[in-house]
């Protein structure tokens, strides 16, 4: 019998349509990997904890377009009256009772019955922590804007991440030094669970390549020296 999962999907609805970072990606290879597991059944949300403007209908097209097969865990749609919505007063008074231009709708049959959610960014928000059935998972990519705050901009939004995993959560991390970073900064969380799976990279497109025509071709091209640094990360 397979095994009910819930996957947030926020991350591939906040970046898909224009700045594809390094954790969208990410992301997005475990969708590939994990929709196609036979040893489980899953599911996909997209809550949008930023209450973005984006529809599960949106996220359903991209998947299709990505040959990606898997279900909905809630709908996600624009509401269809909102009165006054675009007066900023009351705009200011609907954020304020939670009431937003995009209204989710849970399948609770799906939420009951599911047993992991697994978010690979965002924190574990109120909507998840309601169903005590659902173990909660959070992938924790690394610490860098709590360790150098100067230079980051989001660091409340990691602490905030790490907040939501709890003493009965679970985070996977990146790298044994996410690891040691993430129970150090946070001795509370359970270290039995907290797991390191390492990303991997596809064989079919990092290799070792000892073609020096195709190297000269990439210098002459980009104008490269003979001694350079490669940032494949996003300028923050």
């Amino acid at each position: 019998m397979s095994i009910k999962v819930i996957l947030d999907a926020d991350v591939i609805a906040d970046f898909y349509k224009d700045n594809r970072t390094g954790i969208f990606r990410v992301t997005l290879a475990f969708f590939r990997e994990l929709s196609k597991n036979n040893a489980i059944e899953a599911f996909y949300s997209h809550l949008s904890i930023l209450h973005n403007e984006t529809s599960t209908k949106e996220i359903n097209n991209f998947f299709s377009e990505n040959s990606i097969l898997i279900k909905e865990a809630n709908q996600r749609y624009r509401r269809t009256f909102l009165p006054l919505r675009k007066e900023k007063l009351f705009r200011h008074f609907y954020n304020k009772v939670g009431i937003y231009n995009y209204k989710n709708v849970h399948f609770e049959e799906v939420f009951k019955k599911a047993e992991i959610f697994h978010s690979f960014y965002y924190p574990i928000n109120d909507e998840i922590r309601k169903y005590e059935n659902l173990k909660k998972v959070v992938t924790i990519h690394d610490l860098i804007p709590i360790l150098f705050p100067d230079l980051h901009f989001n660091a409340t939004l990691i602490e905030n991440i790490i907040e939501s995993i709890g003493k009965d959560g679970y985070a996977v991390c990146v790298s044994e030094n996410t690891k040691r970073d993430l129970l150090h900064y946070a001795p509370h969380l359970n270290p039995e669970h907290v797991f390191v799976n390492l990303l991997a990279a596809s064989e079919s497109l990092f290799y070792v390549c000892d073609n020096a025509e195709k190297f000269n071709v990439i210098k002459e091209k980009y104008n490269l020296p003979e001694k350079y640094f490669l940032s494949v990360g996003t300028l923050e």
